[in-house]
């Protein structure tokens, strides 16, 4: 299986399991998440920006540069200085921050050299009030160029609250200019010129901030929906994992069609509850089953311990196989072993709880087809003779004692004193 997109970015190891299927609908609209959640939601937002920051940057960087030409024309006595600015500092600043943004490794802060670029753009446009002379065409216009600062550094989806700042932060230095330099110096613009730049600028910047909010607010339920399609995916794929193994799993998702594969060297295991239908008649239904799945919960962990591949469970009784669908060298050293350890805790287990319980274990190793067939409540099982005597071996064998065959003997006989049954 392929492993999750790293772009996305939607699961961290340490985020808590807890919060996963948490509604965060609300937080959508606050612009911000609990914990670890707002971080995840930070490099999603910061890895989906790039695609808008690269090309909004290069069209600033384009009509900068173009409208060095205009000043030619519009600034015919300060252009030289003027073009100090735009040329030796607003350019190679875009020109940079778009370079950046083909570095994977400046991604993180990416936002952050947006926003300052474009204050520091923003900062140079105002400058035009400090170095224009009052007879040039373009001196009473140059605000007008404020509004694309304000509204491309929302477009480039930098943060909401960051590109806010950066919009009223220009706007407070038109108004320092105007009113600090440009009036008490040249007596123009007029103190009503100046007032409907501010309430142009104003609107332009509160039109910014919706559209702005709307963008992140957008991405974040973006960010929600990708998250919970996530979660229920590998919700899914925990559950199939726990019907049937893992390799298998994978692959049924790859191709959905009949599974079989042939094993010549396994080893299979048959436990049954010796004592189970006594015990039935004087417990309750619930109390039954919860015995059940506590037995047979501690089996799942000593099998997952040795390696081994638990099967399926058919009532009392409990079937283990050894090399599939993963060839295991030692599969019946490490069954035999399996089955020792499960005499040892169904014995713990009758004494804390006072209950009369003991197993029959047979096992048995040769050759056998492993599938998953049908399409519907999937089962991995397995078929073949030595499926069957490993479940003769069980039927036919004495509580508390481990049966094997010669061909199981044969395997584990250095690393286990085994008694002939006759």
């Amino acid at each position: 299986m392929a492993p999750e997109r790293k772009g996305w970015l939607l699961y961290s190891p340490g985020l808590d399991r807890r919060d996963e299927d948490e509604d965060l609908s609300p937080y959508a609209f606050r612009l911000w998440f609990p914990g670890a959640i707002e971080k995840q939601f930070q490099k999603f937002y910061r890895y989906g920006a790039v695609r808008v920051i690269r090309p909004v940057l290069a069209g600033f960087l384009l009509g900068f540069m173009a409208f060095g030409i205009s000043d030619f024309w519009g600034m015919p006595n300060s252009r030289e200085q003027f073009w100090w600015i735009r040329y030796g500092v607003i350019c190679p600043l875009y020109a940079l921050a778009l370079y950046l943004s083909f570095q994977p490794k400046w991604y993180r802060r990416l936002p952050e050299i947006v926003a300052l670029v474009f204050l520091i753009g923003g900062l140079g446009v105002v400058s035009i009030g400090w170095i224009a002379q009052s007879d040039e065409s373009s001196y009473k216009s140059y605000a007008q160029g404020l509004v694309f600062i304000i509204l491309g550094v929302q477009l480039c989806r930098v943060t909401f609250w960051k590109a806010t700042v950066v919009g009223w932060a220009v706007t407070l230095a038109y108004l320092l200019t105007t009113t600090m330099w440009q009036l008490p110096t040249y007596g123009i613009p007029t103190k009503g010129e100046i007032a409907g730049s501010l309430f142009f600028l104003s609107f332009i910047n509160i039109a910014g901030m919706v559209m702005g909010y709307s963008s992140e607010l957008s991405s974040r339920i973006d960010f929600i929906h990708r998250r919970a399609l996530v979660y229920e995916r590998r919700k899914s794929e925990r559950l199939l994992k726990n019907v049937l193994p893992q390799e298998i799993a994978y692959q049924l998702k790859r191709n959905p069609e009949a599974i079989a594969q042939e094993y010549d060297d396994v080893s299979i295991l048959f436990a049954d509850i010796v004592g189970f239908t006594q015990l039935s008649e004087r417990l309750s239904p619930s109390e039954l089953v919860g015995m059940l799945d506590e037995v047979f919960s501690q089996f799942d962990r000593l099998v997952e311990e040795q390696g081994l591949e638990k099967i399926k469970t058919i009532g009392d009784c409990y079937m283990v196989a050894g090399g599939v669908p993963k060839p295991k060298v030692d599969h019946a050293i490490e069954m035999v072993r399996l089955g020792v350890r499960m005499l040892r805790c169904v014995e713990r287990f009758s004494q804390e709880y006072d209950y009369d319980l003991n197993l029959r274990i047979g096992i048995h190793s040769g050759s056998v087809v492993a599938g998953v067939i049908g399409r519907r409540k999937y089962l991995y099982d397995l078929w073949g003779d030595t499926v069957n005597t490993a479940s003769r071996m069980e039927s036919h064998g004495t509580p508390g004692r481990i049966q094997i065959t010669c061909v199981t003997h044969e395997l584990v006989r250095s690393a286990y004193d085994c008694e002939s049954m006759g």
